[in-house]
C-alpha cells in the first residue's frame, strides 16, 4: 500500500512537470499578445535600443520612437511552414516588416490563426512568410522622453498595419543613426 502511494505520487509529480513544460515552451517570448478590443501603448524597456519607424496603416503613415513589441525589441514565437522551430526576432537587427497576409491560417500548427510577414534585414536580405502570433502587439511613442503623458502614445495589433519602415536608431544627442 505504502510503495503504491509513493508510485501514485511520483507519477503525479511527472504529469505536472509534463505540463508545467508543455505550456513554457507553448508560450514563446517577447511581445504581449492580447485579445481585448483595443491594444494599449508600453513604454520601451530601459535596456532597449530607442527605434525611430514609420508605420503604414491604410492611407496614414505614423513616425513613432521607442518602437517595440509591448516594450521589448525582441519578439518570440514566430515560426515558419517550412520547418517546426521557433524563431525570434529583434527589431535592432531590421529594416523594415511587409505585412503580406493579415489572417493566415496555418495547417501544419492545428489550424491556428498568425499573420504572415516579410522581414527585411539590414543587409536588405528578406526572411519571407514569417508566420508572427495573430494578437502581436506593435507599440511606440510620439518621443520616448513624454512616453509617460497620456495621449503620446500608439499602438496597433500588427494585423491592423501595412508595413513597418525602421528609419534607425535615436541617439543620445537626439540624431537617428
Amino acid at each position: 500500500m505504502k510503495n503504491r502511494k509513493k508510485n501514485l505520487m511520483s507519477l503525479l509529480k511527472a504529469g505536472l512537470f509534463a505540463l508545467v513544460a508543455i505550456a513554457c515552451i507553448n508560450m514563446g517570448g517577447g511581445a504581449e499578445v492580447t485579445t481585448g478590443a483595443e491594444p494599449q501603448p508600453t513604454e520601451l524597456e530601459d535596456d532597449q535600443a530607442n527605434l525611430v519607424a514609420t508605420i503604414f496603416d491604410n492611407n496614414t503613415q505614423t513616425k513613432v520612437e521607442a518602437l517595440s513589441f509591448s516594450g521589448k525589441t525582441t519578439l518570440g514565437g514566430i515560426r515558419r511552414e517550412t520547418d517546426s522551430a521557433f524563431i525570434e526576432i529583434n527589431l535592432a537587427s531590421t529594416k523594415g516588416l511587409n505585412i503580406v497576409q493579415k489572417n493566415y491560417i496555418s495547417n501544419k500548427f492545428g489550424e491556428k490563426e498568425f499573420i504572415k510577414v516579410d522581414r527585411q534585414l539590414l543587409d536588405d536580405t528578406w526572411q519571407k512568410g514569417l508566420l508572427f502570433p495573430k494578437n502581436t502587439i506593435l507599440s511606440g511613442y510620439k518621443s520616448r522622453r513624454n512616453a509617460a503623458e497620456e495621449g503620446t502614445g500608439y499602438s496597433w495589433f500588427l494585423r491592423e498595419i501595412n508595413k513597418v519602415v525602421i528609419d534607425g536608431r535615436k541617439n543620445l544627442l537626439g540624431g537617428v543613426n
